[in-house]
């Protein structure tokens, strides 16, 4: 199972989208941003790659992905909408 999510981590600034692959964190896959937007925008891209691959691909609910994902729900919205 691939869990993709987001983090924050305050003394970079940055926005962290993470791959989960059998509960082991791979930091290959990872991206680092200091843009909100870009970490939604990556996350909606990394869980559509995974589905090409993975059966199962969950998003987590981790705090920030949890936050990003409210706030930029128009975001994730049209991005799946133009995909259909």
């Amino acid at each position: 199972m691939v869990k993709i999510g987001i983090t924050y981590q305050p003394s970079t600034n940055e926005y962290r989208v993470f791959w989960n692959e059998n509960n082991i964190d791979v930091e290959a896959k990872a991206y680092y941003t200091d843009d909100a937007e870009d970490a939604v925008n990556t996350l909606i891209d990394t869980i559509e790659r995974a589905q090409t691959t993975h059966t199962e691909v969950r998003l987590t609910d981790t705090q920030y992905t949890k936050i990003l994902v409210a706030k930029y729900r128009w975001l994730w919205l049209q991005n799946t909408l133009k995909r259909k």
